[in-house]
C-alpha cells in the first residue's frame, strides 16, 4: 500500500518541574487542544497548564494509505486531530504539501512498527539498516528517496527568469 507523508503541526506544551517529561496527553484547554508534556499527574489541571508557554512544533506522520485523501482522513481520525474546538492539537500544515513516498522494493515493517531497510534481521533493523523514511541514512545502493531528493534539487535549480525553465549554470 502507498505511503504518504503529511507535514503536521503540534500545538503543545510542558507542564511542571525538570527539563525531562515523561507522560504525554492530548487535552484542551479552554478551546485550544494541546499535547501535555508532564511527569506528574497532579500537574495536569488546567490552571496550570494555562501559566505555561505553549508552542507550535513542526513533524510528520507517515500513513499507509490508498490516495492523498485516504492518507488525510486517516491523519483527521488520530486523536489529537479531534481535540480542540477552537484550535486543534495537531494539524496538517497547510504550507507544506502532502507527498506520496516513491515505493520500494526493499522496505519492511518490523516487529516494532518502523520501516526498515531489508528484511528484519534479530535486532530489529533490516539488513541495510533502518530505513530513509524514518529519518535515518540513505544506504549507499539506489535507494528511491535518493532518486526523488535529486530530482527535487535539479527541479530547484531551474531558473526562475527563462520561459524555457533552463538549468540556472545556463543562465548565468
Amino acid at each position: 500500500m502507498p505511503i504518504y507523508e503529511i507535514p503536521a503541526l503540534i500545538l503543545s506544551t510542558h507542564v511542571g518541574r525538570g527539563p525531562f517529561w515523561q507522560k504525554r496527553k492530548w487535552m484542551e484547554v479552554d478551546g485550544f487542544g494541546l499535547l501535555v508534556n508532564y511527569n506528574d499527574e497532579n500537574d495536569l489541571t488546567p490552571e496550570k497548564i494555562r501559566l505555561c508557554l505553549r508552542g507550535q512544533g513542526q513533524t510528520e506522520y507517515l500513513i499507509e494509505a490508498e490516495s492523498r485523501a485516504d492518507a488525510r482522513k486517516k491523519f483527521n481520525e488520530m486523536e489529537g486531530a479531534k481535540i480542540g474546538t477552537r484550535s486543534k492539537a495537531l494539524r496538517i500544515d497547510p504550507d507544506r504539501g502532502i507527498r506520496k513516498i516513491p515505493d520500494c522494493k526493499r522496505r519492511h515493517i518490523n516487529k516494532n512498527g518502523d520501516y526498515v531497510c531489508g528484511k528484519e534481521m534479530g535486532s530489529g533493523s533490516g539488513e541495510f539498516g533502518m530505513c530513509a523514511i524514518e529519518g535515518y541514512d540513505m544506504p549507499e545502493f539506489d535507494c528511491p528517496l535518493r532518486k526523488e531528493q535529486e530530482r527535487e534539487y535539479k527541479e530547484e535549480r531551474r531558473c526562475l527568469r527563462c520561459p524555457k525553465r533552463k538549468s540556472v549554470k545556463s543562465c548565468i
